[in-house]
């Protein structure tokens, strides 16, 4: 039995910079390739029937259950008509305070640093005053190197530090707040509504 996990579906990614950092994030192509693949190989289930199967204490090597994380907007427009098309559920799991209201939602952190990241001028960044060091941001190779090691590191920095650490990184940055949110008006950004998810449910996905 397996579960495979994904986060959105895009037709085509924003930037070279977003590839490199959200590699967890499918196109449209590669999806449909893999569901293709996957549907040739296995059962493909709901995520409870493999819950219970594990309750009962029965294995199930050809039960595949396919899931979303966050309730991303792509995996519902580009992702939910895929599924549909090759008959595969699906359970979405939902960041119910990332839910857009009125195509509002409160921003997300790393999109917020990728954004910056990607719109700086600035060429390196320095953390040595937290004992992290300095970091050259030249080169779209360089901000990607920096972005993963961050969003690693922060796991593990005390909130108060933390705190200091987002100012300073807002500082030094130095980009203007109306140049990042237009950055993030990418559809690749949105998350589903109230109402999508409601349509998710009535096409019968499960969500949690």
């Amino acid at each position: 039995m397996i579960i495979i996990n994904y986060h959105n579906i895009l037709p085509q990614p924003p930037n070279p910079f977003f590839a490199q950092v959200r590699r967890e994030w499918q196109t449209r192509d590669a999806f449909e390739q893999q569901i293709v693949a996957l549907r040739s190989r296995f059962r493909m289930v709901n995520l409870q029937d493999i819950v219970e199967a594990l309750k009962a204490g029965k294995k199930h090597a050809d039960y595949c259950a396919v899931t979303f994380d966050d309730g991303n907007f792509g995996a519902y427009h580009y992702g939910l008509p895929i599924l549909e098309k090759h008959g595969v559920p699906a359970t979405f799991f939902i960041i119910t305070g990332q839910v857009e209201n009125d195509r509002t939602r409160t921003l997300y952190y790393f999109d917020w640093l990728e954004a910056a990241l990607f719109l700086t001028r600035q060429q390196r960044l320095d953390l040595s005053d937290f004992g992290l060091g300095e970091f050259p941001i030249e080169t779209i190779e360089q901000k990607v190197a920096f972005f993963k090691w961050f969003r690693r590191q922060v796991k593990v920095i005390p909130a108060p530090q933390k705190r200091h650490i987002d100012a300073t990184l807002s500082h030094q940055l130095a980009v203007c707040a109306d140049y990042i949110s237009d950055y993030l008006s990418h559809e690749a950004y949105r998350m589903m509504t109230w109402q999508q998810i409601a349509d998710f449910r009535n096409r019968g996905g499960t969500g949690g």
